[in-house]
């Protein structure tokens, strides 16, 4: 059978990668700002990636899948998936940085792709689930 992404999905994933770059944006300038003024990456990247995880929730609540009620339980889904993605990027970055010799100036560009996904799924499937 072959099941193809409802219409509301593929809009719902066009506006989630908006607020994705966005986000991705605000990560990377507190990112680079934080490394400028000699934080190590990993601290660094902990910081810039909770400034676009507030902002995440913020338009993604609202915006992307039309939420207009904060409940506990979303907010500690949201912040559970996020956790998740932040460790998938970490484990990234050390990998990258340690183990492939990348800079964290690069390293960090690269983690986006493992990092989005798991945060879309998860979002999508878990913090923002629609029951039928």
């Amino acid at each position: 059978m072959n099941q193809q992404p409802s219409q509301k999905t593929i809009l719902q994933l066009s506006k989630f990668s908006i607020v994705g770059v966005l986000n991705t944006f605000c990560d990377w300038a507190i990112y680079y700002l934080l490394l400028y003024f000699g934080i190590g990456y990993l601290v660094a990247q902990t910081i810039s990636f909770c400034c676009g995880m507030i902002n995440s929730y913020v338009w993604n609540h609202w915006w992307t899948f039309q939420h207009k009620q904060v409940t506990l339980f979303k907010l500690i889904a949201f912040l559970l998936v996020n956790i998740g993605s932040l460790g998938v990027r970490s484990i990234c970055m050390f990998l990258l940085i340690e183990q492939l010799v990348i800079s964290p100036k690069i390293a960090i560009v690269v983690v986006v792709i493992p990092t989005v996904l798991v945060n879309f799924l998860g979002n999508k499937y878990i913090t923002f689930h629609e029951k039928r």
